[in-house]
């Protein structure tokens, strides 16, 4: 079995997907998963003087994929803003077609979960993010990755902040081929924040005087956002009290006072900090003077993700 990659008309290398030989008076057989496209069939004797009749049968079952573009090594398949429905997709990949990439934007914080199923040989996925933009999956670009055995399924679920993304789809082996089913389910946890808070006390979110009420902020921290600043001011010594919650793994938050302004965090600047397990909450009550302070908030792993509730107040 070919497929003539280049259209010349020669078999070159790796244009043999598949070959079989056959015994007189016995029989043998191909059968694997292909792409749309065109192929040959070659049949040739065994030997320069051998000569026989042969039958030849094809037997195809249609699969066919429900992708607008073929998502190969260079096209994306651009899925766009995902919402909260489900998405699903049918593709193949393998010999014929390495890598699948799908390319898709998230617009508010959240819970994502990619699945692949209904493969028929073993596969990989990875969820990808193009840090510098670069076009090229550099180190760190990959969040995470999952195996997938033939005839069964995996699946990549993790908190994820708003941006683009991709997902890559691709077998085992080099010689591997497989249809494949690959979904998308979103579960918006939206920012409260007017802007990002930053990743650096000279750039942190100033959320201005605190008064008598509590300040609400929802966001995320983790591999692609590894710190959120937030700074106030108090006109007046006083009790602030600042609680961390709502988070899906372990963090931790800090009470600041950069005493000498040089927007670094020295020996002494962090006046407490707080451990917040997953699923549970913490808090820092402190009597300040008044001055301007920062809280920091962190994930407790490199490789940690979680949005997060921080309630500020005096």
């Amino acid at each position: 079995m070919i497929k003539d990659f280049n259209n010349n008309g020669v078999i070159d290398d790796g244009d043999v997907l598949s070959g079989r030989f056959v015994s007189a008076n016995s029989s043998n057989s191909i059968g694997r998963e292909i792409e749309a496209g065109t192929y040959f069939v070659r049949v040739f004797p065994n030997s320069s003087s051998g000569n026989t009749s042969y039958g030849l049968t094809f037997n195809f079952s249609l699969k066919p994929n429900n992708v607008i573009d073929n998502p190969d090594d260079t096209i994306l398949t651009i899925l766009g803003e995902l919402g909260t429905e489900q998405r699903n997709f049918r593709d193949f990949v393998g010999v014929t077609d390495r890598n699948d990439y799908y390319r898709f934007t998230l617009p508010d914080n959240g819970e994502i979960d990619i699945s692949l199923g209904s493969v028929t040989q073993d596969a990989f996925f990875q969820l990808i993010k193009d840090f510098n933009n670069n076009g090229v999956t550099n180190d760190g670009d990959i969040l995470s990755g999952r195996f997938v055995s033939a005839n069964s399924s995996n699946s990549i679920s993790r908190t994820i902040e708003t941006g683009t993304y991709l997902v890559r789809v691709f077998p085992n082996s080099s010689s591997g081929n497989t249809n494949y089913e690959l979904g998308f389910l979103f579960e918006s946890v939206p920012s409260t924040t007017i802007a990002d808070p930053g990743n650096q006390l000279d750039a942190a979110l100033d959320i201005g005087e605190l008064g008598t009420g509590s300040r609400l902020f929802t966001d995320y921290v983790g591999v692609t956002d590894r710190n959120d600043y937030y700074s106030f001011t108090v006109d007046t010594n006083t009790e602030v009290n600042i609680a961390l919650r709502d988070v899906t793994e372990d963090a931790f938050f800090q009470l600041i006072d950069d005493f000498n302004n040089n927007g670094v965090i020295d020996d002494g600047d962090i006046l407490s900090g707080r451990f917040v397990s997953a699923n549970s909450s913490n808090s820092i009550s402190r009597e300040i003077e008044s001055g301007t302070y920062f809280v920091r908030v962190f994930p407790n792993s490199s490789s940690g993700n979680t949005n997060y509730e921080l309630r500020i107040a005096t």
